[in-house]
């Protein structure tokens, strides 16, 4: 899922429902890997554990990161600034809503210009073999007005996954977006920032670290 989190006065995310869309008919399974510890976090970042949700996850140590069973808002973001919180209880209840897992947000970012931002999707299996999930996600992204830049199938160590850049002008926005495909459920992390901004978060550091919990 494409989020947006824009600074300033009004904070603002915007829901682009493009894995939540994405369903086909089962046609064989994918691989499943053997769920592994997750790696040290490296230098500058920290170790998100999400175990309640099932998985384990290292996000830049400059990150507010919460799940859907940590809606203590007051407690969270203490020290995040106002202008960033404005309506985003009700935000981040949409993107659980959709099979959110995790929001993250980069408070270094600041309150003036697009902030960079990450959430994981769950969603049950499609069973969809990954090319085929792949050759979807791709249609769906430009049928929305984004461009990928690239798309490709990329090893991971829990199951089949897929690897997308993309820009979507629409939306102000561009990023990193990866799904790791199993046979119970396909994990979507999507990683933006703004459109003509570079990522301070290291997306493939975040892929690696990532790990689903046996």
């Amino acid at each position: 899922m494409v989020a947006r989190i824009q600074g300033g006065r009004q904070a603002s995310l915007l829901l682009v429902g493009l894995v939540a869309a994405l369903t086909f008919t089962a046609c064989g399974g994918n691989v499943r890997g053997v769920p592994g510890e997750s790696p040290d976090a490296p230098t500058g970042y920290f170790t998100y554990d999400g175990l309640t949700e099932g998985f384990r996850v290292s996000l830049p140590e400059s990150y507010v990161a919460f799940g859907p069973d940590e809606l203590d808002y007051e407690e969270i973001f203490a020290e995040v600034p106002d202008e960033l919180l404005q309506g985003f209880e009700d935000q981040a209840a949409q993107i659980f809503s959709f099979g959110g897992v995790l929001m993250a947000f980069d408070v270094a970012s600041g309150a003036d210009g697009f902030v960079e931002n990450m959430n994981i999707l769950r969603i049950p299996t499609s069973s969809t073999p990954v090319n085929l999930y792949m050759s979807s996600a791709k249609l769906q992204m430009e049928g929305i007005g984004a461009e990928v830049i690239s798309a490709e199938v990329v090893d991971h160590a829990d199951g089949d996954a897929i690897r997308m850049v993309f820009r979507a002008p629409e939306f102000g926005s561009s990023g990193v977006n990866f799904t790791v495909l199993t046979d119970e459920y396909d994990w979507t992390i999507t990683i933006s920032t703004g459109l003509n901004e570079d990522l301070q978060i290291e997306p493939d550091v975040v892929f690696d670290s990532f790990r689903i919990a046996g």
